[in-house]
């Protein structure tokens, strides 16, 4: 059975005249009638009683046509669901995140993803930078909030600056680098 059959099938139900349905659906009449005789054919049952002027839905016809309009409906529905997951209007986000470098922002930075898409679902995993590359890597999350660095790894992935984050280091007064304002790190 095809959805062209329940869409015919439907339209002629609602409008009683198949002269009228196939004008509804812009097909000519003769095609129309084929399609609701092939239907009937392969359920093996009649849908309509045929009368001088337009016809009538017999019982089997009046209960089917209440799961074909449910058919038609949830079809439409998953079309649309597809088509707004498409778009990323709903679905699910996993993000990975290091606890100390996004403090600052993860919250307020969720808070307008929220307000943004409040269809999608976020699902926060805390994982540190290498648990988040693997995780990337194999589709087990979608974004990772990591530090930057020289790893290869990264060349697998698509990686964008978010921001720069101001690191600090403590060192005890009487380190012979304490009194330095830039410290070199290799």
């Amino acid at each position: 059975m095809k959805f062209r059959h329940l869409e015919c099938f439907v339209a002629a139900a609602e409008e009683l005249n198949f002269t009228h349905a196939a004008a509804r659906l812009h097909v000519s009449q003769p095609p129309f009638s084929k399609q609701i005789h092939d239907l009937e054919v392969e359920l093996g049952i009649e849908l309509f009683q045929r009368q001088p002027k337009g016809v009538s839905l017999t019982a089997a016809g009046r209960v089917f046509l209440l799961d074909a309009k449910f058919i038609l409906q949830t079809s439409e529905e998953a079309i649309k669901k597809a088509q707004r997951i498409s778009r990323g209007e709903i679905g699910e986000l996993v993000v990975g995140y290091l606890p100390a470098f996004t403090q600052d922002f993860l919250g307020s930075a969720l808070e307008l993803w929220r307000q943004t898409a409040p269809g999608v679902a976020v699902d926060c995993v805390e994982m540190d930078g290498a648990a988040q590359e693997t995780s990337l890597l194999q589709g087990l999350i979608d974004v990772g909030l990591l530090l930057w660095g020289e790893r290869p790894v990264l060349q697998l992935l698509q990686v964008r600056h978010l921001l720069d984050y101001p690191a600090r280091v403590a060192l005890p007064r009487t380190h012979p680098l304490a009194d330095r304002l830039v410290l070199p790190l290799g």
